[in-house]
């Protein structure tokens, strides 16, 4: 019995750092896993994908010679459930390389962002010689950051799914703005994001909004 698993992708990916693009590139990789099973005996190997078949036949002949090598294990499973065939492709809308990074950085502007976005697709598969035949394939971006201030205080975010939504990672970019806010609030009473925190300033009797910090001597 025999069964191969393969694990790809096609995806973009782009590293961010105070709000700019650090690096980006485009990654194309398939590996393949496979298990040979006779007599109770096992052996697995795992390669990477290339254009060259003689690469696959070569593993596969490596397998058979090292599953007629090792000794029997009462443990592997040696009976499969009866033949099964599924396939799942779920297709969504992504930007283009581009404009993705545009829309990534929009929200960033005047912060020290970090992190990394990656979008594309990933795919799944399975086939054993009991007839089993499964296939997965799924779009999906993901945006990994940080927010950091002036002091070091960072928020973490992240976004994902198989569909760019603006309006939705700039909802999530205010909130992580305001959260961010609130860290640096030096009373640490903070009445919102239209107000921010309130300072008193206990020599003049007047209110400090939050956002620079007050001189020494109104403390």
């Amino acid at each position: 019995m025999a069964i191969a698993y393969l694990r790809a992708e096609i995806s973009d990916f782009t590293r961010f750092n105070r709000g700019a693009v650090r690096q980006t590139g485009w990654v194309q990789d398939a590996t393949l896993t496979l298990t040979l099973v006779h007599e109770g005996r096992e052996v697995v190997a795992t390669f990477p994908l290339t254009d060259n078949p003689d690469a696959w036949r070569q593993s596969l002949a490596q397998l058979r010679q090292d599953v007629q090598g090792i000794p029997p294990n009462p443990y592997t499973p040696t009976a499969m459930t009866a033949a099964q065939t599924s396939r799942e492709v779920l297709s969504g809308n992504l930007l283009p390389g581009p404009e993705a990074i545009a829309a990534v950085l929009a929200p960033a502007q005047g912060l020290d962002m970090v992190g990394l976005y990656a979008a594309g697709t990933i795919y799944r598969g399975c086939a054993t010689t009991a007839g089993h035949r499964h296939w997965f394939a799924a779009d999906l971006a993901v945006v990994d950051y940080s927010l950091v201030d002036d002091e070091g205080r960072a928020v973490k975010g992240i976004w994902g799914g198989r569909n760019w939504d603006e309006a939705d990672y700039r909802r999530q970019w205010a909130g992580d703005r305001q959260q961010l806010a609130r860290m640096g609030c030096p009373c640490g009473k903070w009445r919102g994001a239209n107000t921010g925190c309130i300072w008193p300033r206990r020599r003049w009797r007047r209110w400090w909004i939050c956002g620079d910090r007050p001189p020494a001597k109104a403390i």
